[in-house]
Parts: structure tokens; C-alpha cells; sequence
């Protein structure tokens, strides 16, 4: 410590005994004030006008001893303006004249050392110097004999205080500790009084939430509800409840209030992979982000490339809980940064806990619900299956079939364009036979399609359905580059039906959608049913096509034979004319001999 006395200069007893005049009024105007007021705030407003009459500095920093955390918390200040120093910010007392002052009961001075040497012996005081701070002045406050905390005095001055001032620090920290240590009890008491009130509410809105969650099985009908009751206990801008597969690493938005997270809207299906789903998985319990104070009932994670994009800054979740199973995970983002703590984190947890035992229910219910709409979807698949048995077997024309089986198909699946393709061996394509639904040029009735590459080939060959989603990876296009025409026109699910009869392929039916991932595996399995039903009626349809030719043909086979018989008969008289010219030819040559020419025919 280095403390400059001051330079001996005799004063009259008249100037001394105002001087001492002006201190008492000045200190007993601190503790009028003191007594007027519980609340710190107020106190330290009115007083600074006082203590600048007996102090002089640039900064006044008030500090009390925090009791959860045993640090340094600012609860006034004054004056020039330091970054980390504001109201309210934690410091710890390690290595700091604070502590030097609390734990020998003495005001600390220092002053006259440059910056090299502040940062050897006194470190946290380099900032203040760099803000232009020269000396400074800490005195502690007790009350009772114990510590309270302390007030800092800083000046742009150099050597400015004096033994006579640490005298003065000291009667207004023996005045102002009473007033901390009041206004602490008082705050305690407001605080458990706040405290039992914020109980009552939770309690309440508790109450609340068990009561809306658990009032139906469908969870969507009184999810608004829930959320408006949360809103009233902690502080988002969005709320979500996510269920997750980790057999397959995907997880399901079930729910879904506030800004939009890309991929995370309800009903979005994503990959579990450095999600909050996974960590609340993997540590079983609560995880939180975006928070630099200490936390001690949740593991801290880091913000998502989703979240940070999306501009949140902090969150918590969750895992609701039933018979120590996680059944989904609760949470609630916020754009405001460092808005989170232990508080939250259990409130949250409380709420959890509320709505666990719905969430499996509704989970339940949504399988059996899932379940009788397929058993429904079996039956009604099972009835317009055997409508289009009856349908085919009412026709044998190709062009008849085709139609009828658009229309049943219409009615089983969801989709934007249907064709069927025929194989036709000997050119080694396709031809297309039908179509209906969204037109694609190039692929019309009539047209051949190349069989190389193509997914009908594909499916043909396999015996087997063949799906093509998610066309999102550049590979399926280089294995299906028939399909870049369709995908130009936005079109982006397909699905080929191979169509076989007697192990015998006969072509495909092909559908397609503008749906990302359009057709389920339910999809599939019906597609497939109706092919197999559709494959022996073309084959019907094609033998009553070669018969009715066959027919044809034998009804032609008489007038051709009238045709023939008429030739027969033209070639009769043609045979007997061509018997003279032997004895012709004889007597042609005799004339020659007779004349002596000779012949250069050779008989």
C-alpha cells in the first residue's frame, strides 16, 4: 500500500473546526437518509450527494457480499463508466484489495504505481487504470462484526487520498453498513414473501396443466391451452415436445409454438445426431444452452447450427418421464441470451413431470388409433381389391382394363400421374400404353422408352416394387437419368410396379407425385396387390387380342384361296403353251441350216 501524507501546513482552529462542522452535517445527513428508506437502491441515490462532500473521486463502486455464491456483487455505482462493473455483475475476491480490506477491517489506498506494476501486485485494477483511473481508495463494511461488503473510490488523480480520507471512508462505511444489512433483510423478507407468492402461482398453474393435458387423448386439441398456462411461468418465444426413435436415429416434432426452426416444424422427421434430443438422451436428464452462470440441476450443452440460425440464444430441455422411461422432451428457446438458470431449468423440469403421464397416453392412443385406421384402410383396400377383380374379369380389351384400373387406383393411393408401360421384348423397351394425370413430353401413349437404366428394368428384374424417394442425392440420379425429365417438372416420388405374369414380366405401372417421399411402405404393399391382379389381366386381355387376330385371319383364309384357285387356273393354260416351244425351237433351227447362216442359239 502506498499512502502520500499530506504536506504539514498549520490551519487555525477556526478552519479545523469548520471543516469538522461540515463532516458531521454531512454524516448525519447520511444517516438521516439511512433511516428514511429500505430499499438500497434509494439510499445510495441521495446519500452520493453527500459522501461527494467529503470524498472527492470519478467512480463510486458499492459492493455486498453475495451469499450463494460467497463473490462480490455490484449493487451501485457512479460516475465513469467501466466494462464488467456495472450493477449487478459478480467479481470474485480472490487476490483483490476487497478482500485484503474485509479480512483486516482497513481501508486499502493504492496509488502512485504504474500499469507494470498493477499487474503484478494488484491485477484487477488494470482495467480501471486503463480507463484513466489513477488512485483508489477501498473500505470495508461490517456490520456486527461481520462482513457486509464494500465500498471503492476511484479518481483520475494521482496520490489523491490521504490517511484523513480513509478515516472519513470509514465513518460512512460504520453508517452505510446498517443500512446494506437492512436493506438485505429486507430484501430477504420481500424475496420470501415473492418467493411464496411465485409458489402459490406455480402450484396453481401446476394444477392448471395437469388438469388441460390430461382433459383429452388427443394432446393437439389442448396443446394452445397448455402453452398459454406456460407462458404465465417462464419466458420463451418457442415451446416444442419431441418423441424420438433411436433405433432408426430419427426423431419426430409431435408439437410445435412459436419462431420457426428449420426441419423442426410439427410433423417434421429429422436425425437425432448433436440435437438437444440426443442430449437429453444420452445425460438423462435436463441440458441447457446459452448460459455463463453457474448451473447446477442440468448439463451444458452447446446452441445447434438449427437454433443459431434461427437466432435462438439460449434453451432448455426437458425429458417428461413415466416409470423412469423418457417419453418424449420438452422444450423452450428464447432470443435472449444468458435468460436461463437453475430456476427455470426445475420449473420446467415441475411442468415436465406434469405432462409426462399424457404424453404416453397420447402416444398409446395415437398407435391405436394408427392401428384401426389401418385395419379400416386393410378393409376398405381388401373391398376396392376385389372391385377391381370383378371389373377386370368384366372386360378383355386392353384400352378398357387400363381405364378401369385408373380410376380403382385412384381411389387406393395418392398420386399426380400414372402410366403403364408393356414390355416389348424384341425392341428391348417399353411401350407406353396408358397414361393419365400430369403430361410429360416425350412420354405419351405410344411412345418408346429405353429399357437400359430404367427403373421399370429395375423393378422387373427384382419382381419387386421399386420406390424412388428422396432424390435429393445426386447418386439416384446417375442410376435413374430417365427420371430427370419427370424431376424437371417437379415431380419427386416414384414408384414402379412390376407387373408379371407365369414369372413372366409383362411391363409396369408407374406412379409418380409432386410429394417429397410420397408413398409408405402401406403404399407399396397395396400398389403390389393390385399389380398382381392387374398382370393377369393383361395377359388376358393380350391372348383375346392375339385370338380375335387369330380369328381374323381365318375368316380371310376363303377369299384368298378363291385368290389362288383363280392363279391355278391361269397357270393350267400357261403350262400347255409352254410345251410347244421344245418342237418351236427345233424347226427355228432347220430353217437356219437350210439358208447355211449360222446359229448362235444353242438349242
Amino acid at each position: 500500500m502506498v499512502v502520500k501524507k499530506r504536506a504539514s501546513n498549520p490551519k487555525s482552529a477556526k478552519q479545523t473546526s469548520n471543516n469538522t462542522t461540515n463532516e458531521n452535517t454531512a454524516l448525519a445527513e447520511i444517516e438521516r437518509i439511512i433511516s428514511s428508506s429500505e430499499l438500497i437502491d434509494d439510499v445510495f441515490k441521495q446519500v452520493e450527494s453527500q459522501i461527494k462532500k467529503l470524498i472527492s473521486y470519478d467512480r463510486l463502486r458499492v459492493n455486498v457480499i453475495d451469499s450463494e455464491t460467497s463473490l462480490l456483487r455490484t449493487v451501485f455505482t457512479s460516475g465513469l463508466e467501466i466494462p464488467l462493473g456495472t450493477a449487478g455483475a459478480l467479481m470474485p475476491l480472490k487476490g483483490t484489495p476487497a478482500l485484503k480490506a474485509l479480512e483486516t477491517n482497513k481501508v486499502q489506498i493504492i496509488q502512485g504505481l504504474d500499469e507494470s506494476k498493477l499487474v503484478k501486485k494488484h491485477p484487477n485494477l488494470v482495467g480501471r487504470y486503463q480507463a484513466g483511473l489513477r488512485s483508489f481508495m477501498v473500505a470495508p463494511l461490517f456490520f456486527n462484526g461481520m462482513a457486509v461488503g464494500t465500498i471503492g473510490f476511484f479518481t483520475k488523480k494521482s496520490d489523491a487520498y490521504h490517511p484523513s480520507d480513509a478515516s472519513i471512508a470509514s465513518q460512512i462505511c460504520s453508517r452505510l453498513s446498517r443500512a446494506i444489512e437492512i436493506s438485505k433483510l429486507s430484501g430477504e423478507r420481500t424475496r420470501a414473501e415473492e418467493g411464496e407468492r411465485l409458489l402459490i402461482q406455480q402450484n396453481t398453474a401446476l394444477a392448471e396443466i395437469g388438469r388441460i393435458i390430461n382433459s383429452s387423448l388427443l394432446i393437439d386439441e389442448v396443446y394452445e391451452r397448455f402453452v398459454d398456462v406456460v407462458k404465465g411461468l417462464l419466458p420463451f418465444d418457442r415451446i416444442s415436445i419431441t418423441s424420438a426413435d433411436f433405433s432408426i436415429g430419427e426423431a419426430h416434432t409431435d408439437y410445435v409454438s412459436g419462431i420457426d426452426l428449420a426441419g423442426r416444424s410439427a410433423g417434421e422427421v429429422f436425425p437425432v445426431d448433436g440435437t438437444p434430443v440426443q442430449h437429453v438422451y444420452k445425460n438423462n436428464g435436463p441440458v441447457i444452452a446459452g448460459t455463463t452462470g453457474v448451473v447446477t440441476v442440468a448439463s451444458k450443452v452447446e446452441l445447434s447450427d438449427a437454433q443459431i440460425e434461427a437466432g435462438i440464444k439460449s434453451f432448455i430441455a426437458v425429458p417428461p418421464q413415466t416409470r423412469n422411461e423418457i417419453v418424449g422432451i420438452l422444450q423452450i428457446h428464447s432470443v435472449v441470451p444468458d435468460i436461463y438458470g437453475d430456476w427455470h431449468v426445475q420449473l420446467l423440469s415441475n411442468i415436465a413431470d406434469q405432462i409426462s403421464g399424457a404424453v404416453a397416453n397420447a402416444a398409446l392412443h395415437a398407435v391405436v388409433l394408427e392401428s384401426r385406421r389401418n385395419q379400416q384402410r386393410i378393409a376398405e383396400d381388401n373391398a376396392s381389391l376385389a372391385e377391381i377383380g370383378r371389373i377386370l374379369n368384366s372386360s378383355l380389351v386392353l384400352e378398357d382394363v387400363f381405364e378401369l384400373v385408373a380410376k380403382q387406383m385412384e381411389r387406393l393411393l395418392a398420386f399426380d400421374r400414372l402410366r403403364i408401360n408393356l414390355l416389348d421384348e424384341e425392341a428391348d423397351c417399353m411401350k407406353i400404353a396408358y397414361v393419365s394425370g400430369v403430361e410429360l413430353p416425350n412420354f405419351r401413349v405410344d411412345d418408346s422408352v429405353t429399357l437400359k437404366s430404367s427403373s421399370s428394368k429395375f423393378a422387373m428384374q427384382s419382381g419387386k416394387v421399386e420406390a424412388i424417394q428422396g432424390l435429393g442425392n445426386p447418386q439416384l440420379l446417375e442410376t435413374y437419368p430417365n427420371l430427370i425429365p419427370a424431376i424437371n417438372a417437379g415431380l419427386r416420388s416414384f414408384m414402379f410396379v412390376p407387373l408379371i405374369s407365369g414369372d413372366k414380366p409383362k411391363g409396369t405401372i408407374g406412379l409418380l407425385s409432386f410429394q417429397e417421399s410420397a408413398f409408405s411402405d402401406q403404399d407399396i404393399s397395396t400398389a403390389q396387390r393390385v399389380a398382381s391382379r392387374v398382370s393377369a389381366a393383361i395377359s388376358n386381355a393380350q391372348l383375346y387380342s392375339q385370338l380375335v387376330e387369330t380369328e381374323e385371319a381365318q375368316r380371310r383364309l376363303p377369299m384368298n384361296m378363291r385368290r389362288w384357285q383363280r392363279l391355278d387356273g391361269s397357270s393350267t393354260h400357261l403350262r400347255k403353251s409352254l410345251r410347244f416351244m421344245p418342237n418351236s425351237a427345233k424347226w427355228l433351227a432347220n430353217c437356219c441350216r437350210v439358208t447355211g447362216s449360222r446359229s448362235r442359239w444353242q438349242i
